[in-house]
């Protein structure tokens, strides 16, 4: 399903997935700045009311799809923690996502990877957000290791019921996720 995906163009034919919560926004920035500095005049245009940069997200050059022959990274966050960091981004009642899941109509922040990738979860290299962030530096070429933009400062926490209905609900991520 690529309804919600993006795969940003970055040279030599390859590609990095856009995945909320997993410091797409800082990356999306870094590989703004490195490979289109002709689009932060744009970027600057499309301010927000407040003051605030626009997303780079939707002005890096992108496809929907994963083109034949490409090289295509992405980042993969522990499935628990990409969870809560997205809940406080949708800022939705946690009983309420951990529902959306099970009905298999979430949002994009707390949406099961491999449901969202499918079988293209296997054409992708993926980086472990928590170990590897350093390696993904090297192999697009970027200068330093982007910052952190959208932090979460609001954790939460879960009780034993709403964890074990998490771990059911993505089963299949953990599993994939702790092969990495």
């Amino acid at each position: 399903e690529y309804l919600n995906m993006l795969f940003w163009k970055l040279p030599d034919n390859k590609f990095m997935a856009f995945i909320p919560k997993t410091g797409s926004t800082a990356w999306g920035q870094a590989i703004l700045d490195k490979y289109y500095p002709e689009l932060k005049q744009k970027q600057a245009r499309a301010s927000t009311p407040s003051g605030e940069t626009a997303s780079p997200q939707f002005l890096i050059p992108h496809v929907r799809k994963i083109p034949e022959g490409a090289t295509v990274y992405g980042i993969f966050r522990d499935p628990i923690e990409r969870f809560k960091s997205g809940s406080v981004a949708i800022g939705s009642n946690i009983n309420k996502n951990i529902q959306s899941l099970h009905d298999k109509k979430p949002n994009v922040h707390i949406k099961s990877m491999t449901d969202m990738f499918g079988d293209d979860l296997n054409k992708i290299t993926w980086i472990k957000y928590e170990s590897k962030l350093a390696d993904l530096v090297k192999l697009i070429n970027l200068d330093k290791m982007p910052l952190p933009m959208n932090v979460t400062k609001n954790k939460i926490r879960l009780n034993g019921n709403q964890l074990a209905q998490l771990q059911e609900a993505y089963k299949a991520d953990i599993e994939f996720y702790n092969k990495l």
